[in-house]
Parts: structure tokens; C-alpha cells; sequence
């Protein structure tokens, strides 16, 4: 027998071999699938590299007790869960391909991993997991997460909740199931209506690091707060609402999130459209107003609105509605990612609640009945050209006494002053970039809001609206009227009243 023959016996023969341990693990899986701890394991061991490494995501420390550090609580079979456990008793269980599977994959991706591994139809994968990864949807409690992005109204939204529990006005919250966290249960650097936002900054990747206001140290023992009020309100089959326009960053960790909120395992997302031409301009002028008194002191230029626009576009473009939509549900870790209309003709409150948040009857029967707020948008901007030449003229020494206490008075008595308040040199964006935000504007609105956009006039009606808020697109020219001395005048008639 040459060397020919025996290398082809032994091919056949391998292949052979490689059928025969393919057909017992075909049938093993099918006779035993379910006793297989491997197959599905409830929750990964914190000794092996996967739970080591997720607990670094977590942003754990090290040294917080092993039962803390938990990846996933049992909730089913804790005594303390009852809910739970009826839930996933429920002969109406649906698979949830968005809740977590574990720390790491939601359920959708354990599927594949399980399709991949074990040559299973999807329909049998994700009947392996439905003990895990099954939901009631009458029943099991959600939390909704609004998360923004700036300027389009979270603020209205969080004085609605907060004025709410504060004036004990909460008969139409408790009737339709709300649990709405304080400051209690979400202490941090924000206080007061803001409260949530330390929520937002515990779920930034890096903390501190990455932008956020919220330590690493500060977050941790926020956990040994936080979760007590989850599982008490998922016990109580509460749904949870969590309004921070924070969790529009990039650097939100959506693993992270999913492991805070646990036990619920049906997430939900909110997201409000506000068009480009209207929120660039008020993105900036909350940028301008935190940073004001750092441009008094000379730590920073005080940047127009061009300037900003020329600098900081791309960035802040990354933070606008469709782009945080577009993440989380990129990510496939939540169930649902709605996009509200800011420009819709209802009241922004009562489009939250009678519209996108599920079953608020009563709380959207309240708000309009009681008309529960006649602003838009709280906390709106203002032009903040003349605070600007105002600051400019005190860093050239030709005015005094100016400060940031009294910056926006100051402001106003310059604008007072000139017999034209319009008519000063300026600086505006270029055509091109126009255009090519109205041509964004335009995609976005056909593609997400086709029959609002129609209605209200479709390409004739936005470029109408885009047409009388040019002006936002051009800013004082103070380089120029500093070197020329035109207002020189003004600043004095100023320091001389201040005597």
C-alpha cells in the first residue's frame, strides 16, 4: 500500500469521524438541550474573564462585596420577587430579542450566538430561551428613558414630574402606575428638578474622564441606592420614568444602562426632533450662558455664533435627534426608540404623555384638562450678541465695572442705547452651509415626519420657516466695531451712569 493510499484512508476516515461527533451533538442538544448549562447559562461566574471583564463595564469597584457585585440579581428565584416570577410563569410569554440576556448580550444576540454554535433554526433558539428572555407585554412594568437631546423641552418635562410630587398633586401618577426617582434615590451633583440627570453622567463610559459631573466613587455608592427603589417599584408593577437630555452623549454606555435598571428588562426610549435651523442656535446660546463668566475672567474667547457654528458643528450635529435615535437603536438593546415632534401643534407636555408614554390615561387627561403648562420650552435662550460686546469692551478696558451678576443688565442698556439695535456690522454663515442644512432638514422630515412635514407645507413650508430664521444665522461683528471705535460713545454714557 503506497503513502498515496494510506493519506486517502485517513481523510475519509477523519471526515467520518468529524459526521459522527457533529450527529451526537445535533442529538444531544435536541434530547437534552435545556439541561445544558453551557447552552444558556442564567449568569455569568464573576471567577471567569467575561464577568471580570464586565465588571470593569460596570464600573464597579473592586472592592465591593462579591454578592454586590452580582452581575444580574436571580430575580427568578428570589422570595422577593413575586411579580417576576408569575411573569415568567405567564403562558403569554412573547421572546424579547431586546432585553439583557446577561451583563453583556441582550437576548436577540445570545440567539445568534446559539444559532451559530449549535446549527439551531432561530424559531428553536429563541424557544430555548424564552424562560429568560420571554415577556408578558400586558403585564411586565417598563421603564421609559427621555433622553433628549438639549433644547427640546426635557426641562418643561422634568418641572411637570417634579412640581408634581412637590405639591402631592400625584392622584393621576399613582392611577396609571408612574415611580418617578428624587434626588433620594439619585443624589449627585445635580439637584433639585435635575436630579435624574445623575442617572445620565453614572451611565458615561469614562465618568469624569469622558466630560461627565458624576465620580466613578460617587456612582458606586449611588448603586447601593438606586437599585432598592427599582426593585421595589418593579414589585409593584410600576413603570418607571427617567427624563435626562445627558443621555444624548456619545459616550453613554448602553450596557451599563441595562445592568442599572434592573429588574426591568423592557426598556424603552424617547427621542424629540427639533429642526437644525431652531436648535443649533439654542444649543449655542446654553453653551454661551454656563461659560460666561469663565469669558468675563478672560480663561476663554467668547466665541459668535458663526465662530461656534464653524467650530463645533460636526460635533454637536452628533447630539441632534436623529443621530441619538439612530444610536440606540443601532445599539438593539433597547425595545423601542419613538422620535417625538417638537413642532407638533400639541402642547409638548401632553404629546409626551398621551402619545409616547404608555398608558398615562389619567395623567393626559389631567394635562388637559388643567392646561398643565402654557411654555413650550423652559429655560429658553436669548441673543447674546450684546452680552458678548459688552464682554469684549471690559477685557479692552473700555468698560468698567462689569461682572457676570450684572452682564445680561448691561447687555440690555447697550441694546437700550443704540437708535437701531439691528443695525450694527455682522458676520453670517455662507450659502452653502445653508443650503445645505435646509437640504438636511427637508431629508429628515419626509423620512421621519411625512405627514407633519406635508401638512404644514412640506419644502415651500419648511424653506418659509428657514427663511425667517436667517437672521440667528448671523452674529455682531465685535473684532470690527472694537478696532473702529463706533461705539466707543456708548461705553462711556455706561461708565458714567455707573458712577
Amino acid at each position: 500500500m503506497n503513502n498515496g493510499t494510506i493519506l486517502s484512508r485517513l481523510r475519509v476516515t477523519l471526515m467520518v469521524a468529524i459526521c459522527l461527533m457533529s450527529f451526537m451533538q445535533f442529538f444531544f442538544l435536541h434530547l437534552h438541550g435545556t439541561d445544558r448549562d453551557d447552552l444558556y447559562p442564567k449568569y455569568p461566574r464573576l471567577d471567569d474573564p467575561v464577568s471580570q471583564a464586565s465588571n470593569k463595564v460596570t464600573g464597579l469597584a473592586d472592592s465591593t462585596p462579591i454578592q454586590t457585585r452580582r452581575l444580574r440579581l436571580d430575580y427568578t428565584n428570589s422570595r422577593d420577587a413575586p411579580l417576576y416570577t408569575a411573569l415568567t410563569n405567564s403562558t403569554n410569554l412573547t421572546f424579547c430579542g431586546s432585553c439583557p440576556y446577561n451583563i453583556l448580550i441582550t437576548c436577540s444576540e445570545r440567539v445568534d450566538e446559539l444559532m451559530d454554535k449549535y446549527r439551531l433554526t432561530r424559531f428553536d433558539a429563541q424557544n430555548e430561551l424564552l424562560a429568560n428572555c420571554g415577556i408578558d407585554y400586558l403585564n411586565e412594568p417598563y421603564v421609559l428613558l427621555h433622553v433628549g437631546p438639549h433644547k427640546t423641552g426635557t426641562t418643561s418635562i422634568q418641572e411637570f414630574l417634579y412640581n408634581s410630587l412637590e405639591s402631592n398633586s400625584t392622584s393621576y401618577l399613582d392611577e396609571d402606575n408612574f415611580a418617578i426617582p428624587t434626588y433620594t434615590q439619585l443624589p449627585g451633583w445635580f439637584k433639585g428638578h435635575g436630579a435624574m440627570l445623575n442617572f445620565a453622567h453614572c451611565m458615561i463610559k469614562n465618568y469624569r474622564g469622558d466630560g461627565g459631573r458624576v465620580s466613578a466613587g460617587k456612582c458606586n455608592e449611588l448603586r447601593q441606592i438606586f437599585p432598592k427603589f427599582l426593585r421595589e417599584a418593579y414589585n409593584q408593577s410600576k413603570n418607571v420614568l427617567i427624563v435626562a437630555e445627558d443621555l444624548d452623549r456619545l459616550e453613554i454606555d448602553y450596557v451599563r444602562t441595562l445592568y442599572w435598571l434592573q429588574p426591568y428588562r423592557r426598556i424603552r426610549v424617547a427621542v424629540c426632533y427639533r429642526r437644525l435651523h431652531h436648535w443649533l442656535p439654542s444649543f449655542y446660546n446654553q453653551i454661551v450662558k454656563m461659560y460666561t463668566p469663565k469669558y468675563i475672567r478672560g480663561d476663554y474667547p467668547y466665541p459668535s455664533f458663526v465662530e461656534w457654528i464653524d467650530e463645533k458643528y460636526h460635533h454637536f450635529k452628533q447630539v441632534h435627534s436623529i443621530q441619538v435615535a439612530n444610536r440606540y437603536r443601532s445599539s438593539n438593546k433597547f425595545e423601542s426608540v419613538s422620535m417625538m415632534n417638537l413642532h407638533s401643534e400639541i402642547n409638548l407636555i401632553e404629546d409626551f404623555f398621551c402619545n409616547y408614554v404608555p398608558h398615562a390615561n389619567a395623567t393626559c387627561e389631567f394635562i388637559k384638562r388643567k392646561n398643565a403648562t402654557d411654555e413650550r420650552i423652559s429655560n429658553q435662550g436669548y441673543n447674546h450678541d450684546f452680552e458678548r460686546l459688552a464682554t469684549e469692551a471690559f477685557r479692552a478696558g473700555k468698560l468698567n465695572h462689569y461682572h457676570h451678576a450684572i452682564a445680561n443688565k448691561m447687555a440690555k442698556k447697550l441694546e437700550a442705547l443704540m437708535p437701531d439695535a439691528r443695525a450694527y456690522p455682522k458676520k453670517c454663515l455662507n450659502q452653502t452651509f445653508l443650503d445645505e442644512l435646509l437640504q438636511l432638514e427637508h431629508d429628515i422630515e419626509k423620512t421621519h415626519f411625512k405627514e407633519w412635514y406635508d401638512g404644514q407645507g412640506g419644502e415651500a413650508g419648511l424653506k418659509e420657516d428657514f427663511e425667517n430664521s436667517k437672521a440667528l444665522y448671523c452674529s455682531m461683528n465685535t473684532e470690527f466695531i472694537m478696532n473702529n471705535g463706533m461705539f466707543d460713545r456708548l461705553f462711556d454714557e455706561l461708565n458714567k451712569a455707573k458712577k
